[in-house]
């Protein structure tokens, strides 16, 4: 008696994969020959137990990856770091300044960001103010740097990335940026007020991130050589030779640019005019100052104001973090 209900049961548990099978085929399965394989695993099931077949029925119609389809996507990128360093030679001194932000894309990006490029370059203009010179020099939001690679301008909010960030060379602690209390509009991160920064940036920095709602993140920098000063006293010659030359810095890619700013004024010490001129440049090593500038020092203009900035960006992408790094040296 109970091998017969045992027998019974055997045969409505295949009869009942089977009508699966079937039905599993006819909404866009195999052809004959796949209907012809389980049938053979059926058959063989008096050889092997019930639960046996019926695991190999269910791993035959177990869909499988369809070929030619690409691998999964990367990680969106949620995150951007962004670290601004300047180094300004005085008159008499050297100072550093350094600030870092810590951003969480409003809408993560699908693809890494890329630089805003860079316009209007190898152009100069006569007639402009000083403070578009400093205005180079500022330390500009992370919208202004980068832009998402498929949609343009980004959002972001900044987050906390931990108490301290620490910023060193391989001879030891260069610097410790704390949180700046009095910014209200942003979470900022800034030289402890009181801490004096007279000492040259290092040729090599390593930045180390403890998270917070920012994730945990290290990274190393290798800081632009320094810009020789003596370009400045080129400026003030440029009549007797308007081609200015310097060292440039490494290649420009897409993860980074580089370019020059400068500026001269003349003021006449008898009549109290003042007269000036500004060029952005591309950072390529040389630049032959246009005929409407030489034609000024022809009139007299004597570049009593010179002043150089030297803006270097370079961007970079760690998992579903950017980061920015921004480094500005002025004399």
């Amino acid at each position: 008696m109970h091998k017969s209900i045992f027998a019974v049961s055997r045969t409505l548990l295949v009869s009942t994969l089977f009508v699966a099978f079937c039905i599993a085929c006819s909404s866009g399965g195999s052809s004959n020959d796949a209907s012809e394989s389980n049938l053979d695993l059926l058959a063989e099931s008096d050889n092997n137990s019930v639960d046996n077949a019926a695991e190999q029925i269910t791993d035959n119609l177990s869909p499988s990856t369809p070929v030619g389809l690409p691998a999964a996507a990367s990680a969106a990128v949620e995150y951007a770091a962004h670290l601004y360093i300047a180094q300004t030679q005085g008159a008499t001194e050297l100072q550093v300044q350094a600030t870092a932000r810590f951003h969480h894309f409003t809408t993560p990006l699908d693809d890494a960001p890329v630089l805003q490029p860079a316009n209007n370059l190898d152009t100069c203009e006569i007639g402009s103010e000083r403070s578009q010179l400093n205005a180079e020099a500022l330390d500009l939001p992370v919208d202004h740097i980068i832009a998402s690679a498929q949609s343009g301008p980004i959002q972001t909010t900044t987050v906390l990335a931990g108490q301290t960030i620490d910023i060193s060379a391989d001879t030891g602690s260069y610097l410790t940026l704390v949180v700046d209390e009095s910014s209200t509009d942003t979470v900022e991160y800034a030289i402890q007020e009181g801490t004096a920064m007279n000492v040259s940036v290092p040729d090599q920095l390593n930045v180390s991130v403890p998270g917070d709602a920012f994730p945990t993140v290290d990274w190393q920098w290798n800081t632009p050589p320094a810009l020789d000063v003596s370009l400045r006293s080129a400026i003030r010659s440029i009549d007797s030779d308007p081609k200015l030359t310097w060292v440039a810095p490494p290649a420009v890619t897409d993860a980074s640019q580089s370019k020059l700013l400068i500026h001269a004024g003349s003021i006449d010490e008898l009549t109290g005019v003042f007269q000036s001129f500004q060029c952005e440049l591309s950072d390529d090593g040389e630049f032959t100052v246009p005929d409407d500038i030489i034609a000024l020092y022809a009139n007299g203009f004597n570049a009593n104001f010179v002043d150089v900035v030297r803006t270097t960006r370079s961007l970079g992408t760690s998992g579903s973090t950017s980061i920015v790094n921004v480094y500005v040296q002025q004399f």
